[in-house]
């Protein structure tokens, strides 16, 4: 990862955490999703490429793909420019010098047009499919669901990488953001359906080095109310911690967990199952005690603090008083603080 002078170079790092699909690279996978997802549209639809012809054997390689995401990123650093205004002949200030160096306009109107992770469309039999795609069939396994069927094979991949690529010690944090600008990201441009809806969540297990340090090692996004899975019940939560955290239980990790996910059962679960330390902030409703009468009572600012410990399990939460009430439950700690 390091140029002659011995110096690290991005790219090089940014080359070395992208996935791969045995000896097929990231930027050749795509490549060839696009390639076939063209072909498919220009059958059956009547899409004209502008810059790019698999019928005049003018296909879209890896190097075109690398370009592409080159683009999107400067796009996303010049606060999602539009493609008008990145290839802009006639506003200097407006247009790209990165992106219009890169690759024609054309072409990469006609990789965004045909963005796709997997060739999620039916064909008659194998016979059709290889007499008109240049590329193999690249499915998402029967039991995925609808809304990751068109990016699970990827997001699984880079999962996998990224897990492989971080050494990790034994603090681990998760964390739950929602994602309401999920449409006009750059990163999720391609047909319909979007992989998920409006308001859908991402969540992500990070190694945590320091205070200020994580590296993100698995993330997976959940659907809004429409998605079959998406996580509305306990029971949904606990189902996405035993995806999310399975490659970490039974070897002593502490989890720094989400308000979104804490409760009672999880971090019982948590202790008993997984052999799990779990801390994180928690509701007070979750926990089947009552406190709520003494966290009315304090007041922000004053610095006061109030624990509440189980009578038989390693169960402690505390509450105290900062710039508002912090609330936090713990599984690991006994009735000796």
């Amino acid at each position: 990862m390091r140029d002659a002078h011995g110096v690290i170079r991005y790219h090089l790092v940014f080359e070395w955490l992208l996935l791969t699909f045995g000896e097929e690279g990231f930027f050749e996978f795509v490549a060839g999703r696009m390639q076939n997802y063209m072909i498919h549209i220009m059958k059956d639809e009547l899409f004209r490429p502008r810059y790019f012809d698999p019928m005049d054997k003018k296909y879209t390689q890896a190097d075109h793909v690398a370009r592409f995401f080159g683009c999107q990123l400067v796009r996303a650093i010049k606060g999602l420019s539009s493609v008008n205004n990145c290839w802009s002949t006639h506003e200097a200030l407006d247009a790209v010098g990165t992106a219009k160096e890169s690759m024609p306009r054309g072409a990469f109107s006609d990789m965004q047009q045909c963005m796709h992770f997997a060739d999620d469309w039916e064909e008659e039999d194998k016979e059709v499919w290889d007499d008109y795609f240049g590329d193999v069939k690249v499915e998402s396994p029967s039991d995925v669901a609808h809304h990751c069927r068109k990016f699970a094979i990827v997001e699984d991949a880079f999962d996998v990488r990224w897990k492989t690529a971080v050494i990790f010690r034994w603090r681990l944090t998760m964390d739950e953001s929602c994602t309401p600008g999920w449409y006009h990201g750059p990163i999720t441009q391609g047909p319909e359906p979007k992989p998920v809806r409006t308001s859908a969540t991402m969540h992500t297990v990070c190694a945590t080095d320091g205070p200020l340090v994580t590296y993100k090692l698995h993330a997976c996004t959940f659907g809004g109310e429409t998605d079959e899975d998406n996580v509305t019940t306990t029971q949904k939560w606990v189902n996405l911690m035993l995806l999310l955290l399975d490659d970490f239980k039974g070897k002593g990790h502490c989890v720094s967990m989400d308000s979104a996910y804490m409760g009672v059962i999880m971090a019982q679960i948590g202790h008993e199952e997984w052999k799990l330390n779990m801390v994180g902030t928690a509701p007070s409703n979750r926990t089947g005690a009552n406190m709520k009468d003494v966290i009315d009572k304090m007041k922000a600012g004053t610095y006061e603090s109030c624990f509440w410990q189980h009578n038989t399990k390693n169960l402690v939460y505390a509450a105290w008083s900062d710039n508002a009430i912090v609330k936090t439950l713990s599984n690991h700690h006994g009735q000796q603080l």
